[in-house]
């Protein structure tokens, strides 16, 4: 028998599975000029949605549309693994753009 969070989880599966890439970048960049992406970059460590997988922030860099300001140290070795993913998306999304 499934559960109800097993349920939920299925359900934000299914919701996210149709969403593009470039919309789960974590250091999401507008390529439309006329888009403007407003977010606030993290300077404090943190835990929050941690049983809920889409919405996880932890650290100053993992999470979905979530980052850590310009030269903050990561947290931990699992907050350096997000920092590096997040300066790889970057790095991809510049030259993708040129």
């Amino acid at each position: 028998m499934r559960t109800p969070h097993h349920l939920f989880t299925l359900a934000l599966f299914f919701t996210f599975s149709s969403v593009s890439v470039e919309a789960l970048n974590v250091g999401i960049q507008a390529a439309d000029t006329a888009i403007s992406v407003s977010k606030e970059c993290s300077r404090t460590c943190e835990s929050e949605f941690c049983s809920v997988p889409p919405f996880l922030r932890y650290g100053k860099y993992c999470g979905l549309l979530y980052s850590g300001c310009p030269g903050e140290k990561p947290c931990d070795g699992l907050d350096a693994c997000c920092m590096k993913h997040d300066d790889c998306v970057q790095a991809m999304n510049m030259q993708m753009t040129i």
